[in-house]
């Protein structure tokens, strides 16, 4: 289901009363996807993409003219994208990238010929240095999440290997370390994320046509992986993936190496299920570049059945904090600073599952509620201030933003 911007425009309006703070809007429906500007580089897939300083940055991967280099910085905020610098590691596709904090790093990748370098980005400063080679072996295709701190890369291609490696990047000490490879078949270009301190990994190509619908589960404190529920769309390869509100997201690719998806499940790592989502609209496509901000997920780019070289991007909101016009007005929250409280104003009642989220997407807190129709006050826990999300889920259905202060 695909909905335009106009329709969704994200009403807010804050008022303050000494510590209160109060912010009520509407956000975007639950379970969709809506089209944001293209990416106004050339087109292209097997680009790379991370987040970084709130924002999320595309560069690298194949055009119609060869091999890039160039880097793109989107801010969901303004829906706007602006040039930044170019990768310093030059042009390719197919590279290896990951962010955390104001960083992003990247590496590997393949210009007919394969890398192990590995390089960081600084967003605020818009500079690029070169840190310690990658350990393994040269490839392309890898995958890489971040936890707590430190970079997990995994799998990748070099030639006709396809590989089962894990190493840990250090970003205290520039260094990597290896870890236990996948107990299974090698693979290039899972679906990746990271959820709970563990790293999943989701189908993957085990050769040009041939494709896995298997998820592992890495574990970084006892170095092991464990084998999950399978992926529920199938056998797929080239596909994307990222993490928001607990969940892991993977979607796109391809069953064969020439028909594409874009069809995408949702994982649940304590149910250890996957739920099917809204297909993503727009042509079906392999190769694309996948990132989450802000409690969004994004896809953008890739090798679609129209265009070998995509620059569309889409945004996918995953959570119930929509409702009907008439109901959204029923329902508002209030944070009081001096105690720590959440008031919630509805005019509603029955039972709903109350969660907090900040906007790296990460609960924060979550409780049931039996709401009797008039104001109800709810004590939270000690949070950093900041900005957070607050969904009401069941039989009364709402959602909104906070501000607390300190």
């Amino acid at each position: 289901m695909s909905i335009s911007r106009t329709n969704t425009l994200r009403m807010k309006k804050i008022s303050t009363l000494l510590s209160l703070v109060l912010l009520s809007f509407a956000l975007p429906a639950q379970n969709s996807w809506l089209q944001e500007s293209n990416l106004p580089g050339s087109g292209r897939f097997a680009a790379f993409a991370f987040t970084a300083d709130s924002a999320a940055f595309v560069g690298g991967g194949q055009t119609s003219s060869g091999y890039t280099a160039d880097m793109w910085r989107y801010n969901p905020s303004t829906d706007t994208w602006s040039q930044v610098a170019a990768f310093a590691g030059g042009a390719r596709y197919a590279a290896t990238a990951t962010g955390m904090g104001d960083k992003g790093y990247v590496g590997l990748g393949f210009d007919g010929n394969y890398y192990n370098d590995w390089w960081e980005y600084d967003a605020p400063s818009n500079t690029w240095t070169q840190l310690a080679n990658y350990i393994g072996s040269a490839r392309q295709g890898s995958v890489a999440v971040c936890i707590a701190g430190k970079v997990y890369v995994h799998g990748g291609t070099a030639g006709s290997t396809y590989l089962t490696s894990t190493h840990v990047y250090d970003t205290t000490n520039n260094a990597w370390t290896p870890k236990a490879s996948l107990p299974a078949l090698g693979r290039l270009y899972p679906a990746a994320f990271a959820l709970n301190g563990n790293m999943y990994i989701v189908g993957g190509a085990y050769s040009l046509t041939n494709m896995s619908d298997e998820t592992w589960e890495f574990n970084p404190v006892t170095n092991g992986w464990l084998p999950k529920a399978n992926y529920g769309g199938g056998v797929r390869g080239l596909m994307s993936g990222f993490n928001i509100f607990d969940r892991g997201f993977a979607g796109g690719g391809t069953a064969d190496g020439t028909l594409h998806s874009n069809s995408w499940w949702s994982f649940d790592p304590i149910g250890n299920s996957w739920t099917s989502i809204a297909n993503m609209p727009g042509p079906a496509r392999k190769a694309a570049v996948s990132f989450a901000v802000g409690g969004y997920g994004y896809v953008a780019t890739g090798y679609s059945d129209s265009s070998f070289y995509a620059t569309d991007v889409w945004e996918y909101a995953p959570i119930d904090v929509s409702v009907p016009e008439n109901e959204a007005v029923k329902t508002v929250f209030s944070y009081d600073a001096q105690q720590n409280s959440l008031l919630i104003r509805s005019g509603a009642g029955g039972q709903a599952q109350l969660d907090l989220y900040d906007l790296n997407g990460k609960r924060c807190f979550s409780a049931q509620l039996q709401l009797n129709g008039q104001h109800q006050w709810k004590t939270l826990p000690v949070l950093p201030a900041g900005v957070y999300v607050v969904a009401l889920q069941g039989e009364v259905k709402a959602g909104g933003k906070i501000i607390v202060t300190k």
